[in-house]
């Protein structure tokens, strides 16, 4: 799987914080972010034994080593030179060719599926509806051997939100209400 974005890109703090267990940049509440314990990132693990990275100038993978004196694995970052080759610049190229998106990336995170770990097929089920749940996602594009589907968010001063996808348009009306909780007592 290779994931493209156009965000601000990762500073030193945030690769610090990726590579470390417990470690975050995000800050605590309210920042419009969710976790903030640096073990998100780690799940990752579950489906690939080598997550990649490049951003604004970091290049690096994740490697699993079996240390001897423990008997315990540790991930361990493994930078990469600039020229290095990634398998996701051979096979994707084509695909940012005359797009002027692509010249904006500035994260690329590539995480080759371990064999057993994921029936590729389940991206087929993505809703466009997942958008509307995503606040600051505003684009997701889905593409295998077989098709691409793309599905993006514009939210409307009318307070709708429309998102157009491969198979047509959808039209929401989302609104937001902040409730009071009283609170919650325990018997002791």
């Amino acid at each position: 799987m290779v994931i493209k974005n156009n965000e601000v890109g990762f500073t030193e703090a945030n690769v610090r914080a990726l590579c470390d267990v417990g470690g975050s940049t995000k800050g605590s509440g309210g920042s419009g972010y969710i976790g903030q314990k640096g073990i998100g990132f780690k799940s990752v693990f579950s489906v690939t034994d080598e997550p990649a990275i490049r951003s604004r100038g970091y290049s690096f993978c994740f490697k699993n080593y079996e240390t001897e004196s423990h008997g315990k694995n540790m991930l361990l970052p493994h930078w990469l030179d600039e020229d290095h080759v990634w398998t996701f610049d051979e096979l994707h190229d084509h695909e940012d060719a005359g797009d002027d998106v692509a010249s904006k990336w500035t994260t690329t995170i590539m995480l080759p599926f371990k064999s057993d770990a994921i029936d590729a097929s389940k991206f087929n089920s993505i809703q466009p509806s997942l958008l509307l749940f995503l606040n600051k996602l505003r684009s997701i594009t889905v593409t295998s051997e077989i098709e691409q589907r793309v599905m993006q968010r514009s939210d409307r001063e009318d307070g709708t939100v429309e998102i157009l996808h491969t198979d047509g348009q959808d039209l929401y009306l989302v609104s937001s209400k902040e409730l009071q909780i009283d609170t919650i007592r325990r018997n002791e």
